[in-house]
């Protein structure tokens, strides 16, 4: 038998984690680049800087970690809309869909995105400081 008031609170928790995880992927990569471009040319003369490459990289990471942030709650709603359809129609348990899988993957790679983005700053920063 199934415990319905524990599977309630886990899906409740897990929503609350995800949209922790997508508010700081959003917050953290958007504060990240503002603070690129706003400090990086203060640590390192972007006129002089070797591999910019790297910083470019990092700021097109953390670009695409906020757009696929956002397309995740797109893609979130659509997916919820088919699910609730599905049940309207008889059947107990919706089927994961297209949409449904697309919003994990969108989340990873957000995620990622972020980190990797963040790995490219530090690099780029310690090659330049480091005269390497």
């Amino acid at each position: 038998m199934r415990d319905d008031h524990y599977r309630n609170l886990l899906i409740e928790t897990e929503q609350k984690a995800q949209e922790g995880y997508d508010k700081a992927i959003l917050s953290l990569s958007g504060g990240a680049l503002g603070i690129s471009f706003a400090f990086v040319g203060d640590l390192v003369p972007l006129a002089e800087a070797k591999f910019v490459a790297l910083l470019l990289g990092a700021w097109v990471s953390w670009t695409l970690a906020i757009a696929f942030t956002l397309f995740s709650y797109l893609s979130s709603v659509f997916a919820m809309r088919e699910a609730i359809e599905n049940l309207d129609e008889g059947k107990e348990e919706a089927s994961r869909g297209f949409l449904d899988r697309a919003t994990d993957l969108m989340n990873v790679l957000a995620g990622i995105l972020f980190v990797l983005g963040v790995g490219s700053t530090f690099v780029f920063i310690f090659l330049n400081v480091m005269q390497i």
